[in-house]
């Protein structure tokens, strides 16, 4: 399933990306210490409380705070509101996309798989995971009995619901080939 996940990246995402205006980069992910250190800059930890700058306003605490102090060890939450992006999102791309220490939220979207309960998600907000865009895939993740769906919605994507869109929009059987 991996490698399938993989092709799709290279095939599907890798094109879209280059046209999205950043949906990956304007919502809510956590974040390590050391990954707001790269996203926000160091100096963000070390502000004391009423701090809030045009830097670091998106950036809380695992208790919904706003970020201050350095707590090694916390998970802090990014919170866009869809029309700012994350401070590393610059003339349209991801300034640390190939840095070792990216976030998995990052390097995951726009699919979250998990192997052992067998299910894939796709993020909804993301232009490449239109259901013409991902049928091939769900399709073969169905057949290999993976629980696929969308997160925000929480639908479920069926073989039937495919089937459905190929009928309606005539596109022809071989495309989930």
């Amino acid at each position: 399933m991996l490698s399938l996940i993989e092709q799709w990246r290279k095939e599907v995402l890798g094109p879209t990306c280059r046209i999205c205006s950043g949906s990956c980069c304007s919502y809510n992910f956590q974040l390590t210490t050391s990954q707001v250190k790269l996203i926000f800059g160091e100096e963000v930890l070390t502000l004391v409380p009423g701090d809030i700058t045009e830097r670091n306003k998106h950036l809380f605490n695992y208790r919904g705070e706003p970020l201050v102090g350095n707590r090694i060890g916390d998970t802090y939450i990014t919170q866009f509101d869809g029309e700012d992006f994350c401070p590393q999102f610059k003339e349209g791309r991801c300034a640390i996309h190939e840095h070792p220490n990216r976030p998995d939220t990052c390097k995951q979207y726009p699919i979250y798989v998990d192997l052992e309960k067998r299910t894939i998600e796709f993020h909804d907000y993301c232009l490449a995971t239109g259901l013409p865009k991902i049928a091939g895939l769900c399709v073969k993740a169905l057949e290999k009995s993976y629980q696929v769906s969308y997160i925000f919605n929480s639908e479920n994507i069926t073989r039937n619901r495919i089937e459905e869109y190929i009928r309606v929009k005539y596109l022809r059987d071989d495309c989930l080939k």
